[in-house]
């Protein structure tokens, strides 16, 4: 098999293909040509279709490449633009009791009486450091996310 062929310096990012059984050597796909930044929503967008078409890639081709390329680009400008806020501490609550499949009465040995559990669910009253430790122990939500009240 022939190794993919590269364009001197000034074109280094561009990669022959060679297919099997021709005579002559042509450009089949740019591999890693035309990688940019990716500044906007279009290009995000772009980049995340190019990452699906070539997501099937086997490693150690041209294509995984400019996979790992264009993985790594999206990675960056979602950090920048799309940032993961942490929840809201009671919607983690919430969504981590229906994760385990657990009722309000559950709550009773971490928060207090079904009241106070109550309050809590609803937004009424804050968490007390005490109720942080354990909710924490009891359903392993991290401490930073209970933290944000």
């Amino acid at each position: 098999m022939l190794e993919p062929k590269l364009l001197g310096r000034r074109h280094r990012f561009r990669a022959w293909i060679f297919t099997p059984g021709l005579s002559q050597h042509r450009l089949v796909y740019p591999v890693l040509h035309n990688i940019k930044p990716i500044h906007n929503e279009k290009q995000h967008g772009a980049a995340l279709k190019e990452i699906e078409r070539l997501w099937a890639a086997r490693p150690g081709t041209p294509q995984h490449d400019r996979l790992e390329v264009l993985a790594t680009l999206v990675e960056d400008y979602e950090e920048k633009h799309l940032p993961i806020y942490p929840p809201d501490p009671v919607a983690a609550i919430r969504f981590r009791m229906e994760q385990l499949d657990l009722d309000r009465k559950a709550l009773g040995p971490s928060i207090g009486s079904r009241a106070r559990v109550s309050e809590v669910l609803s937004g009424r009253r804050r968490l007390t450091l005490d109720m942080i430790r354990r909710l924490h122990r009891q359903l392993g939500i991290p401490a930073e996310v209970l933290l944000a009240s």
